[in-house]
Order: structure tokens, then sequence, then C-alpha cells
């Protein structure tokens, strides 16, 4: 996200690097504000990585052959881009989050805000398991400042690594960069397919696209003027070239979506047509480098840093303030105008007096560590205030606080990894006691656990937990989404131990099974439509969500009775539509009316096709315990006592799960 500035060893200026600049900036923006046939504007991040290696290199290729290379510069040169206009921002999102966000929301700003200024937000979000197409991420004011984090993470290392390689052999510096970028390739690779989120957000699996742009500078510094022997010395090389690269970026664009496996091979068109375009225009150009080094293209180029960081905070306090992922057009395009505004004045106020002025690096590195300090020591006190709680009254405190209250085991208990997994215990007894019964799932599963712990606490019975978010218990069928593989391991381990133990008597099988079979979700709830398919063939062509899911159900039922167990399938929750907690809180901060709430009616209509689909799949000898009737007589229950029973539009609370569901489990398993 570099861009280009005429500083102290800089190279000449390329108006059309500004503008693929605007390109990639264009797409990230429009894909997060809900364009439609913009899917795949996430990919406008790679195209940026590809920029910053090459401008980055050739800064650093011509210090070192002039023997000017200085590390103190380079550093003081990333301090002088990036903290500024980021600073500003990330005090302004704290500003935005303090008037509108609840305390336990604040309370993640805060802390993501402290990653950021030390930029490691990759990490933070890596380790908060947030999904970056995930439900809720959307609300996440901060999520979109991981690339800055891998971009520096990468420049820890990589200046001294090129300094190392053009003092030891500069001839091998190329075929040396080239090895560890395929390395990194490599990596992101397997970790597409292994480690989804991670490979996501942490910068050995983004590394190789920093890293295109690395061998391109150096490629081009081979010779002072582009050779008349280059591939790309005929002009129609170039243009045709130039022309199919700029398509498929746009392409990528229209085409990829959050199903993508991503960063893997998919990674490989935008990253090659931005470093194809990038290559085109040191040799000459075509008509697609003087389309992007036109004046529209360019004048968003410049602005197009602190666009990125201004956007996504805009949009996401919109949405918290609306309580709805989906925005309409109108609004999203005003957030995309105001954001554009906005940057314009960082851009002519911060961005460019700062790199402008001359200043000693110690004056320099003086003012970024104060704002460093300045953002950390204010984030740390609301992460540690718990969100400054006391901006409301204890009753809307305790209120909003019920989208904290998980299991308290959800950590200790969910799975990560399949090939560590090993079963979660709770309940009464010793480590080495025999286990009555095991719960398999998904997130809902996870929530279901406090209920099945307290009874069997009360039972003086030993539970095991195998839950992993978005995974029911299905054999040989999955959802669809990135790193969906991940389940179909899963589930095979969680089969696998059943077969190598000799207790255990029931297993019970729990999901969001009106999600899984519908494939659609409850009004204004964030997150796209649910595909199954199968977890071993071809995603072309496959059945329908409920024949899926049927064949899934029997196929797990069939095999858990083959190991002698029983089984028991615990219908779904009633879903609300909306999050319990906030709009209970809001409605007690500002004396709003709540929406709606759904009756049994609407429940059990909404239910109704998994319902057949359980009822279905009883013919192998299962137990089905249907929750509707527990929340829901006539109007669903969503509170007790003024506590929410829920932590967001589904997934019921400790306190919820507890309440209304110890008495089912117990009688469950006490027969």
């Amino acid at each position: 996200m570099l861009s280009h500035s005429p500083v102290r060893g800089a190279q000449t200026y390329r108006p059309d690097i500004d503008g693929l600049r605007a390109v990639a900036v264009g797409a990230v923006v429009l894909s997060h504000a809900g364009v439609p046939l913009m899917s795949g504007g996430f990919i406008g991040v790679d195209v940026f990585f590809v920029i910053s290696g090459f401008l980055i290199t050739q800064i650093l290729q011509r210090e070192l052959a002039g023997g000017e290379f200085s590390l103190i510069a380079f550093y003081e040169r990333r301090v002088r881009r990036i903290f500024p206009a980021l600073m500003v921002v990330i005090a302004a999102t704290l500003i935005g989050g303090a008037v509108l966000v609840p305390p336990d929301a604040l309370k993640d700003l805060t802390g993501s805000a402290v990653a950021t200024a030390v930029f490691s937000s990759n990490l933070w979000f890596w380790r908060s398991a947030t999904d970056y197409f995930g439900p809720g991420a959307a609300y996440q004011p901060l999520l979109h400042t991981w690339s800055l984090a891998v971009e520096e993470q990468f420049y820890i290392v990589y200046p001294l690594l090129l300094w190392w390689a053009s003092r030891w052999s500069p001839r091998w510096t190329l075929p040396v960069l080239g090895m560890l970028t395929a390395a990194l390739f490599a990596t992101a690779l397997i970790d597409t397919e292994q480690r989804p989120v991670a490979a996501f957000f942490l910068m050995p699996s983004r590394g190789w696209e920093l890293g295109m742009g690395c061998l391109l500078a150096l490629a081009l510094a081979r010779s002072s003027t582009p050779s008349t022997t280059s591939v790309l010395a005929p002009r129609a090389v170039r243009e045709v070239l130039g022309a199919v690269s700029l398509t498929a970026i746009v392409a990528a664009c229209m085409m990829y979506d959050e199903t993508t496996p991503f960063p893997g091979t998919a990674a490989l068109v935008p990253c090659l047509a931005a470093a194809a375009l990038i290559g085109v225009g040191a040799h000459g150009g075509s008509l697609a480098s003087r389309l992007l080094a036109s004046r529209p293209f360019v004048s968003i180029g410049l602005l197009s840093y602190s666009l990125y960081l201004w956007h996504w905070p805009l949009l996401a306090f919109v949405r918290i303030y609306r309580d709805n992922e989906d925005l309409p057009p109108t609004l999203a395009l005003a957030c995309v105008v105001t954001a554009t505004g906005l940057a314009a004045i960082t851009w002519a106020l911060v961005e460019r007096p700062v790199r402008s002025r001359s200043a000693r690096p110690v004056t320099v590195f003086s003012f970024a560590g104060i704002a460093t300090v300045a953002v950390v020591t204010v984030s740390l006190a609301g992460w540690h205030s718990g969100g400054f709680p006391t901006r409301f009254d204890v009753d809307t405190i305790r209120i909003y606080a019920a989208a904290r209250d998980i299991n308290p085991d959800q950590d200790r208990c969910t799975a990560r990894d399949p090939s560590t997994w090993t079963p979660c215990r709770f309940g009464e007894g010793p480590a080495d006691a025999p286990v009555s019964f095991l719960l398999w799932g998904d997130s809902h599963a996870v929530t279901l656990m406090s209920a099945a712990n307290a009874a069997a606490t009360a039972l003086r019975q030993t539970g095991m937990l195998a839950g992993l978010d978005a995974c029911p218990p299905l054999l040989g069928v999955v959802w669809r989404r990135p790193g969906f593989h991940f389940c179909a391991s899963f589930n095979a381990a969680v089969l696998r131990h059943l077969n190598q133990r000799d207790d255990i008597k029931t297993v019970i099988l729990a999901a969001r099974w009106p999600l899984i079979v519908s494939g659609s979700r409850v009004d204004s709830e964030p997150g796209g439509p649910v595909q199954m398919v199968y977890s071993d063939r071809d995603t072309e062509g496959t059945p329908d969500n409920p024949t899926l899911v049927l064949q899934g159900l029997a196929a797990t039922i069939d095999a858990v009775h083959k190991t002698g167990r029983e089984v028991v399938i615990i219908g779904g929750v009633p879903e609300i539509g909306w999050r319990v907690p906030r709009r209970f809180g809001d409605a007690q901060r500002f004396g709003l009316a709540l929406p709606p709430l759904p009756t049994i009616e609407t429940v059990t209509q909404r239910q109704a096709a998994a319902t057949s689909i359980i009822e279905r799949s009883l013919t192998g000898g299962a137990t089905h315990v249907p929750l509707v009737n527990i929340f829901c007589t006539p109007v669903c229950q969503i509170e007790a006592d003024g506590r929410p029973l829920y932590t967001d539009s589904h997934h019921l609370s400790h306190f919820g799960a507890v309440r209304k569901l110890t008495p089912t489990f117990k009688a469950l398993l006490g027969d």
C-alpha cells in the first residue's frame, strides 16, 4: 500500500502504478460496500502487495547500488508513510467506538487498536478466530489493518536479507529471493488447504505476493534500460498482455467470492496480472498503461492509502449502528463518498506534509513513538476496564454483557486442528472416569455444552464435547466454505475416537439444522447462503441441501450405531433474526422498541424442512429431542429475569442454555 513520493533514492515516477493502485483500492472498497459483481474485490490487497514489493525493492536496489543503503533511512520512510494517517484513523475509530458500541465490542476494538498500533493486527484477528468472510467480521472496525501488519512484518526481514544477498553475491540475489518466494508460495498452498484462516492473515502465507513484486524489480534492475530483446519489447505483446492482465483483475473481482480458497493458486491471477501490468509499463507501456496513467485513476491512486484506511471503519460503524450487515445502496454509496472525502483531507493535511517536511530521523521516530504510546495507553485502559462500561447504567451493562456470556469452556473445548484434536471432558468425576456421553456438532453444540455440563454434574456423570464451528456432525458432507475439508477431517477424527473407546453409551448430535437444510439465514442476520457439498467429490452438480444433510446424517447415525452407541439428535434452537443483547441493550439505553419476536408458528415453519430431515433419519434408531416448545409459548422467549438468553441472533448464552435446557439434559442423561 505504498504510494510513490519523491523521496531520496526514489525511482522515476510511474503514474500507471498510481493508477493500478486506484484499481486495487477501488476493488476493495466496492467489495466491502457490497456492490454486486464485486464479491472478489478483496484481491485488491494482493495487487497492493505486489506494487509495494516492487516499489520498495526499486528504492533499496538503487541505494544498495549507489552505496547509500541505510536501515534507519528505510524505516524513517516507512514511518513517514504509514504512521501519521494510521494514527489519525485509529484515534477516530476509538472515538467512534466510545460513542456507538457497547462495552464488550469496545473492549474488542481497543484490543485490536493495540495490535494495529504495533503492526500485529493480523495475529490479533487470527488468534481471535475472526473469519474475514464470516458473520461478525463486518462489525470489526479495524479488521482491514491486517494487511498493514503483513507488510510491516515482511519489511522487518526483507531489507536486511536484500542487503546481505547483495553483499554476499549480487548475481545470486535474484535466484535466492526467487527460491524464498517459491517457498513462501508453497507455504500458502499448504496453509490454504489445512489452515485457511491462518493462510489468509499470516505473513508466511502472504509474503510470496510481496516477493513477486520484489523479484520483478530485481529483474528490471538488471538493465538500466529495457532490453530490445525482451519479450515485452514488441508493442503487440505489450498491448495484448496489458489488456489481458487488466481484464484478469476485473474478472477475479467478479468471479471470486468467500468460498474461493485463498490465498492459494487463486491469488496467482491478480498477482501475476499486477506484475505484468507493472512490467508492461516499464517497457514502453500499452493502452492499459495509458488508461491507468490517466488523471482520474492517478487521483484515486494518490488517495489510495488513506481511502483504504477510512472506508472500512465507516462501513463497520454504520453496520453497527443499524445492527445489519447489509447496507442499502444509497447508504453504502454515502459511506464510500465520505471515505473518499476524508481520504482527500488526510492526504492533503497529513500524508503529504509529513512526507515532504524535512526532519531528523530521531524526530520522526520520537513522534511515532509518542503517538503509539498514546494509542496503546488509551486502548489498554479500555481493554482492562472492559470497554469503559461506566458509560452506561448497571442494567444496560448487564444486558450488553450477555454477548460475552459464552460457555466458559468454549476456548478450551472448541477444536482448532483435527490432526491434534482430542475430546474435551466435562461434568463430574476424575480425569480417568468413564465417559457417559459425547456431545458432537458445530458451534450450537458448543453452546449446549453449558446445559449438558450442568446436568452431568448434577447426575455425577462425565461427558465429552467434539465441537467445531460451522461443522455439523455429518459424515461425508460439509458446508462449502474456505477450509471446508477441515470439517471432514474433524468428523472423521471423532468417529475414529469413538471406535477406539469402550465407554460412552450415548452420542448426542447438535447443529444449526435449519440453516444447513434450508441454506438461508433469518432476516438481517449477517453472512451469505450456505451450500452443503460432498467432502470428497467435485462440488459441481451436487444434490440440494436437504438431500445432502439427510445422507450425511444417516451416514453418521449408521456409523455411530456400528460402534454400539445410542444416538440422540437435539433439534434446532429458535433463531431470533437479530442480535439479542445488542438490540435489548439499545432498547434499554435509548428507550427503543424491540423488533418483533418470532412465534412458535414462525419458528416451526422455519424448522419444518430440518425437522422432516431429522425425522426421516430416525429409521436408523435414533431419538429426536425438539427444543421449540421449550422456548416458544407461543412467543419465543429471549430473556429471563432481565438477562438475555442469547449471545447473538441464534447462539444461546451460558445463562440461557443452563436456564432453559438443563432439565432437558437431565431427563435425557437420567434415562
